[in-house]
């Protein structure tokens, strides 16, 4: 019995087909990787403007359960940004230092945030926001913003109830209004 090639199939695939798939990917690839970047960045920023939001709903909660003044204290420089939320005056407490924030007297530090990696920063108009336990009221009231190096940069806006309004100064972050 003789088999003609005609009737036997190929099967599987070439290394020139594989070669050729490889090449696609990469640069299929290569194209969507700033795009994924961005989006990194993007969410960074937006993952750190949610903490801080939410750490400050923890301060105004905190205030109220101790029956104390609570603070969030920001600070910012060599490299590096933070916030610690904190019993006691304002500058009783720093992030700046180490690891760890690092409270002087009576003061405690709650909760605290650091940004040293990624290039990610946090700065404020005010060094600090006090609040108060009758009515849980923010003073003085502060801006609060986040960068991404080079990127984009989200603002949370604190008025003085502790309600925190977002906006984007360069756009850029659907369904956040621009400032």
């Amino acid at each position: 019995m003789q088999t003609s090639t005609a009737q036997r199939g190929q099967r599987g695939i070439t290394v020139v087909e594989s070669a050729i798939c490889v090449a696609i990917v990469s640069i299929l690839a290569g194209s969507a990787l700033p795009s994924l970047r961005g989006l990194q960045a993007r969410t960074e920023v937006e993952s750190a403007a949610a903490l801080f939001e939410t750490d400050l709903q923890f301060a105004r909660s905190e205030s109220v359960a101790r029956g104390q003044n609570v603070r969030l204290t920001l600070e910012h420089g060599g490299g590096a940004s933070c916030y610690v939320v904190h019993t006691g005056a304002a500058g009783s407490c720093t992030c700046l230092g180490g690891e760890t924030p690092v409270c002087t007297g009576e003061a405690l530090a709650l909760r605290s945030a650091r940004y040293t990696a990624r290039g990610l920063s946090v700065s404020a108009n005010v060094p600090s926001m006090q609040v108060e336990p009758t009515a849980g009221m923010v003073t003085p009231t502060g801006t609060v913003a986040f960068q991404a190096a080079g990127g984009p940069s989200l603002r949370q806006v604190v008025n003085v109830m502790g309600r925190v309004r977002t906006c984007a100064p360069a756009g850029g972050f659907p369904g956040v209004r621009a400032c």
